[in-house]
């Protein structure tokens, strides 16, 4: 079952990997990185109160966003949550964890936003640096692909919405087992995909 699971999820990724995903995101990490300070100036005294900072700033905003998001000011928590991407990719590289992280949370916000467009290309960033990082079919990266697949799903790109759904639930299989609420929503989505396919038809 496992083997599936990493065969589908590099299908999904050769699919996704194409010039649509690039440009944004790829200047803003190539921007985000000028401001990174030099490996020398971090272990200054000014340039560790500086890291620090950053890290506040990241906790500041963190702790701003839900209110917004929950007021449907998404506008001022987009602005905040790339300020945050930003300054993560400034203290820990761009192929870090908390970056994907990062990539994640913001395609969410694009999610509750109504803008799936924009949210499966921040997912597909939070999947191309968290997999080379978890490894193939780990199950932190479940929610990633189901958010992919409900943002391809809006779009009305139901074979994509299926490939991302079908490892989203592989991966319930797999780590949560067979009789789990999650596993069973996600056949439930899966079939629903599947009857948007046939009416499409």
């Amino acid at each position: 079952m496992l083997k599936k699971v990493l065969v589908a999820s590099a299908v999904v990724l050769a699919l996704m990997s194409s010039s649509v995903f690039a440009g944004e995101w790829d200047e803003f990490i190539k921007e985000s990185l000028k401001q990174r300070p030099s490996e020398s100036k971090r272990k200054t005294r000014s340039g560790k109160r500086l890291l620090r900072e950053k890290k506040e700033r990241i906790q500041e905003i963190d702790a701003t966003v839900p209110a917004l998001m929950r007021v449907g000011n998404y506008e001022t928590a987009e602005k905040l949550f790339k300020e945050s991407l930003r300054l993560t990719i400034e203290l820990y590289e761009p192929d870090h964890l908390r970056v994907s992280e990062r990539f994640m949370f913001l395609g969410i916000l694009y999610m509750e936003a109504r803008d799936p467009a924009k949210a499966e290309k921040a997912l597909y960033w939070s999947l191309k640096i968290g997999e080379p990082i978890l490894g193939e079919g780990d199950y932190r990266l479940a929610y990633v692909y189901l958010y992919l697949a409900q943002a391809n799903y809006d779009q009305g790109k139901y074979d994509a919405a299926a490939g991302e759904a079908t490892v989203y639930l592989m991966i319930c299989r797999v780590h949560f087992g067979e009789d789990d609420p999650r596993t069973a929503a996600a056949r439930d989505f899966l079939r629903e995909i599947y009857s948007a396919q046939e009416k499409k038809k």
